[in-house]
């Protein structure tokens, strides 16, 4: 965890200091470090901090394996934790959004036929052969 006076500005040194795996950092910001290969390192400016902030690295299964930032805006008057936050905060990623995908669906849904037409000079029926080959003889 960073804490930050609210109104500063963040700037982090960011370094990869694992031998063998790419890693990132990704702020809900939007601001994003790019790749950095092992041994690489960068400047991440992260601006002016108004409130608290998450971060992350992007690479696949390594945000659910831990690798994550939390920087907190010391003093700031909304929090991304305050419920009744107003403020570019509020439209991060990370914000939760309750759904349930089991819900049945509401009233203003409408079924919709698919309909697939072929491709264009091709034609839209297939047609396989196959021919089965003799049995092999057994070695001896």
């Amino acid at each position: 965890m960073l804490e930050v006076p609210a109104g500063d500005a963040l700037v982090i040194e960011l370094s990869n200091d694992d031998p063998y795996d790419v890693h990132d950092l990704v702020l809900a910001g939007g601001v994003s470090s790019g790749r950095l290969q092992p041994g690489a390192a960068t400047t991440v400016e992260a601006g002016v901090i108004g409130h608290d902030l998450e971060g992350w690295c992007s690479i696949a299964g390594h945000r659910a394996m831990g690798m994550t930032l939390r920087v907190t805006a010391l003093g700031a008057e909304h929090t991304s934790a305050d419920p009744d936050q107003s403020g570019s905060a509020a439209g991060d990623e990370l914000a939760r959004i309750p759904l349930d995908l089991q819900a049945p669906p509401g009233p203003d849904h409408r079924v919709r036929e698919v309909v697939c037409r072929p491709a264009p000079g091709r034609s839209s029926a297939s047609t396989s052969r196959s021919r089965r080959s003799p049995p092999r003889s057994p070695r001896g």
